[in-house]
């Protein structure tokens, strides 16, 4: 998806790992997963076709999932933490691949985004 700002420069979000970055003239790919950038994805992918991928790049999907589910939930950071009594520095380390959330944790989360447990796990692990 890509957005205009103030500068004029476009800014896009990978369909994969939802960073938010500044559309280059000279490159297409994601500067966090090097993937390619599709202007035309609108919406979180729930099944996609299984790669094999190192523990370290699921862990960062996952929380660029969680990070997107949350925005699109409407919570900030300070307010989805409080919803989950924890701390905000918390939801950041989770978000960028910093610290494994639990599976209570994740259940709470299911429940804060009001997804079925089933969703949600499909939403993060497809």
């Amino acid at each position: 998806m890509t957005f205009p700002n103030e500068q004029g420069r476009g800014i896009a979000t990978c369909p994969h790992c939802f960073l938010h970055q500044f559309r280059t003239a000279t490159s297409n790919q994601c500067r966090r997963c090097g993937r390619a950038l599709d202007p035309n994805c609108l919406v979180l992918p729930l099944m996609r076709e299984r790669k094999k991928t190192d523990p370290v790049s699921r862990l960062g999907q996952i929380g660029g999932r969680i990070r997107h589910l949350r925005i699109r939930a409407g919570y900030t950071q300070a307010a989805f933490a409080e919803v989950l009594d924890t701390d905000r520095s918390y939801i950041s380390r989770v978000e960028t691949a910093r610290a494994i959330p639990s599976l209570a944790r994740l259940l709470r989360m299911s429940e804060a985004f009001k997804l079925e447990p089933a969703t949600f796990f499909v939403a993060l692990f497809a």
